[in-house]
């Protein structure tokens, strides 16, 4: 017995990659989380509508169709039953489904994010540098400036009706003191390199010393891409400096306009009358009280209208899943009625295949029996022939006969010749006997069956075979029109099992191993019948 060979190392399982997502976690928790290829069969993959989520409609239609199935006695197996009404389907199954709404989902779409324009400059390192632009002064001051006054200016109107009128200076002036110090620390210098000092302690005198050495130098002086740079940035940031000062100033002014005009109005409702103020504030009370209930109607109508049409799409979704169910219904009893009458046409066809094929058996019966009589008849004429030409052979050995001169012997009987040579007393070293001689009596004939000579044997079985040729030809064509007859109605078989089915029976029923008596004939028909193999069994 020989060894088996251990298998090869399998391959290690492909491991899924982590999706690309920019937004990457500090903790490993999404590394450990990383496993093998996901499990072959998961229910995603065998229905292609349950990727993902669904709802609950869903699930109940296939609770429903479910229960049609069983109530209907519908197997899912009957694919080549029913596979000329899938064909007029789609490929998801029962058809489009009916629209279903869907969920309010309110996305906030945000503006987008402003970029600022820059300025396109030369490369660092390059000889060739183009010269130092000035920086454009914009009267309008950049989108995040006004973001900042804009919430400058809110949080002092809300800390200044909150103060109230007692100290409405020194609530503007720490809002502005917040916003100037929010300010400064935006606008606070970058260090600069640790090879420079910095900003506060070098002075734009020493900072352009250099420069000033090396113009003073002549023409030849070639100012460095860096040296550039460096003097564009200073005069961005002399210019937002500026702009800087400009709005404090501005803010400064528009502070003390907006407090003198809070004194104004404060003085004119404290000199006011108080009847007139009282009656000012009825009226006041009264708008407030007419415009909260009007709100509360608003609402109160809104919530109704909601209402309403959250019972007009529940009506809806249940009448369109009513109608869904119907339809549904009425497509499961007509897929029940096409296979109830491929089922009935199928079992049609078989039980007239089973009486063709017992007709045919019958039919081949009879023929075997027919031969077999035939051949039994033909048995003993062969029989009585032998006898008669045995006790004919046997009257006329024992019969004397005159003796012939030389001229007139006749030559013996093969038979004869044949039993002188096989009798030893002849190859012994007898001397012949005279021809006047009586003849010998001749030996008891053989009984019948038993103990014949060759010559016998062989002249019976030529005999034979050529009488069982003669025999054969009608046969022959009775049987190959049995075989053809059951090879018609192999072929108006719809279904290809029972057709290669009854195909290898009838094989097997015409095989010469399983006809001894009619070999030939079993052989010929066996032949046609592999020949036609193709036309039965198309591929």
């Amino acid at each position: 017995m020989e060894c088996l060979q251990p298998p090869p190392p399998a391959r290690p399982p492909a491991v899924t990659p982590p999706p690309r997502n920019p937004q990457r976690s500090d903790s490993g928790d999404d590394v450990r989380k990383v496993q093998s290829a996901p499990p072959t069969g998961s229910q995603e993959e065998t229905d292609p509508m349950m990727a993902g989520r669904h709802s609950k409609l869903y699930q109940r239609r296939k609770e429903v169709e479910a229960e049609l199935r069983n109530q209907f006695n519908l197997p899912e197996e009957a694919v080549a039953v029913l596979s000329k009404l899938r064909s007029r389907r789609s490929e998801n199954p029962y058809g489009c489904p009916p629209p279903v709404p869907k969920p309010r989902i309110s996305k906030s779409k945000l503006p987008p994010i402003p970029k600022p324009s820059e300025q396109q400059h030369a490369r660092w390192g390059l000889d060739e540098s183009p010269e130092p632009r000035k920086a454009e002064a914009k009267d309008e001051p950049p989108w995040w400036k006004l973001e900042q006054e804009n919430l400058a200016r809110r949080n002092h109107e809300r800390e200044s009706h909150l103060a109230g009128s007692e100290e409405p200076r020194s609530a503007a002036q720490d809002a502005a003191g917040y916003v100037q110090g929010h300010l400064d620390r935006s606008l606070h210098k970058r260090p600069q390199s640790w090879r420079m000092r910095r900003p506060e302690q070098n002075g734009p005198a020493d900072r352009w010393q250099s420069q000033a050495s090396h113009e003073a130098e002549g023409e030849g002086f070639k100012e460095e891409p860096w040296q550039a740079k460096a003097k564009e940035l200073e005069e961005i940031a002399m210019a937002h400096r500026r702009r800087h000062e400009e709005l404090k100033r501005r803010r400064a002014q528009a502070e003390a306009e907006y407090d003198a005009e809070a004194r104004e109005a404060e003085d004119r409702h404290q000199c006011g009358n108080v009847a007139s103020r009282g009656k000012h504030s009825q009226e006041y009370l009264r708008e407030l009280r007419h415009r909260e209930e009007q709100r509360f109607e608003e609402m109160r109508q809104e919530e109704m209208r909601k209402l309403q049409r959250d019972r007009d799409e529940a009506r809806k979704r249940r009448q369109e899943q009513e109608e869904w169910e119907k339809e549904i219904r009425r497509q499961f009893a007509e897929e029940a009625e096409h296979l109830r009458a491929a089922q009935s046409k199928q079992q049609e066809v078989e039980e007239e295949q089973q009486r063709q094929w017992q007709e045919g058996a019958r039919r081949q019966e009879a023929e075997r029996e027919e031969r077999r009589r035939r051949e039994a008849e033909r048995h003993e004429r062969h029989r009585a022939r032998q006898a008669a030409r045995r006790a004919a052979q046997a009257k006329a050995d024992q019969s004397p006969e005159p003796p012939r001169t030389g001229q007139e012997q006749v030559p013996p009987r093969p038979e004869c010749r044949n039993r002188h040579d096989a009798d030893p007393r002849r190859a012994s070293s007898q001397p012949p006997t005279s021809p006047h001689a009586p003849p010998r009596p001749a030996p008891p004939p053989p009984a019948p069956g038993r103990h014949e000579s060759r010559s016998h044997l062989r002249a019976r079985s030529e005999q034979v075979f050529r009488e069982s040729k003669k025999f054969s030809t009608g046969e022959l064509q009775a049987a190959k029109s049995s075989a053809m007859r059951q090879l018609q109605s192999l072929k108006q078989n719809p279904s290809r099992e029972a057709r290669q089915k009854g195909f290898k029976d009838l094989l097997r029923m015409w095989h010469p191993d399983k006809n001894p008596e009619s070999s030939e004939i079993a052989t010929a028909v066996f032949q046609m019948i592999q020949a036609e193999r193709s036309r039965v069994l198309p591929k």
